[in-house]
Parts: structure tokens; sequence; C-alpha cells
């Protein structure tokens, strides 16, 4: 495994305790396949328990409260490359030490699965989102941190405007993987190379993909959190 100066992992929880039960579970499970690992926590000062500290080399307490917090996060690093992991992730496998050796350009990631994805092809088929933005990993450049604030900004209008801006289905608000394929196809940043992790599935595994998607012993299990306890556990009510 090549070793580089500045390396970790992102985890962001806003909104519920559940989710930042979640990720605290994630980083626990981190460190026990890679007990060198550098993890930085993105959250809200509410939901913050100073007692979990320890599991981590930076802690962020002034993430919005916000559905996608997590894309406010992002352009925030504090690492030269950065493997970002949804909150209701699970470490399986020891091999996620190599992740920075598995990257592929500016941005790497997983494929959605067609039969997983709740929404996956619009514009009555004509189009279709193959990005899985529930793990990736980016590099601190400046055209990638470009994009990943712009990923911030163009998500809020996307979920806020009224009327709907965009020549696509409106039935796309919900989802971030809709704003990133959008600014994938805009001239500015058509010089950021976005890849695939070979054998993908490894690395993102969720929890309806069929048992044959990953060739190897799945490095990071993807569960879907209970919405109902989500809700019960949010900060607001």
């Amino acid at each position: 495994m090549k070793q580089k100066k500045n390396n970790g992992y992102l985890i962001v929880a806003t909104q519920s305790k559940y989710y930042y039960q979640s990720a605290i579970f994630l980083a626990e499970s981190i460190l026990d396949y890679y007990p060198d690992a550098k993890i930085a926590l993105f959250t809200e000062e509410e939901l913050f328990e100073e007692v979990h500290r320890y599991l981590f080399d930076h802690i962020n307490v002034e993430t919005p409260s916000h559905i996608r917090g997590k894309l406010w996060a992002l352009p925030r690093t504090p690492y030269e490359n950065t493997m970002y992991i949804d909150a209701d992730c699970e470490v399986r496998h020891e091999d996620i030490c190599t992740v920075f050796d598995e990257m592929i350009g500016d941005i790497t990631l997983t494929k959605i699965r067609d039969y997983s994805g709740a929404q996956v092809t619009f514009n009555e088929g004509r189009d279709e989102m193959i990005y899985h933005c529930g793990v990736l990993c980016y590099s601190n450049n400046k055209l990638t941190i470009d994009f990943m604030n712009k990923w911030w900004e163009e998500y809020k209008i996307q979920r806020e405007a009224l009327p709907w801006p965009y020549p696509d289905d409106e039935s796309l608000r919900p989802w971030d993987q809709y704003t990133f394929w959008r600014l994938m196809r805009m001239d500015k940043y058509k010089n950021i190379s976005v890849n695939f992790f070979k054998d993908d599935a490894r690395w993102n595994f969720v929890n309806n993909y069929k048992s044959d998607e990953a060739k190897g012993e799945i490095i990071v299990y993807h569960h879907t959190l209970n919405g109902e306890k989500v809700h019960a556990g949010s900060i607001k009510n």
C-alpha cells in the first residue's frame, strides 16, 4: 500500500440522532480494520457528543442542518485525498486501507444498479443516472473542489426553485445524483476525470444488491436506515 501524506475518510451526520449514531458506528468499523485511519466528522453542534472525539482527527460542528449537508462538507475536507462514505454504511474488510491506491483520476465512485435505485432513468428513458454518490473518493485540487462547492449550491436551487428550472423531469428534484449528472455535462468541468472503482460493488455494496455483484469480499456495506427511526431521532422534533 502506498502511503501519502494526508489522506482520510469523511463522514457526515446531520438532522437526526439516528444518523449520528450510525456515523459513530461507521467510524468505529473503519478503525476496527484500519487503526491508523484519519477520519473527519462533519455534524451539528446539537448532535455531537464529546465522548466520541477520540475517533476523529478533525471535527466540524458547523455543518448545515440539511438533508444533503454532506454536499456542504465535501469541499471542506482537510485531506489531500478523501474517501467520503455515507453515514449508513459499515466497513467490513481490511482492504479499506487500500482505497487511495484504487483511486482513478479526480473522482472515483461506484455505479448505480438499475434494480436498486429509486429513480435511475428519466426523460422517458432517454437519460440515465449512473453515478452512485454514497461512496466516493476525490482529490483536493482546485477544479474538483470548485465542482464540490457548485454541487452544494446547485442542489439547494434544485430542491427549492419554483417553478422547476430544468428541462429534465421534475421528479428528479430530490436526487443529488441528478445534480452531479448535470454538472458533469458542463464545459467548465469537462476536464475532471470521473471513474469507477474496479469491482465497484466491493466498495459500496447496497443492502438490496444481488449477491454476485461483488467478485471479492465486501469492503463497504451500505445499510438503509429505517425512515421512522430517523424521523423519531430528528433534533427538530
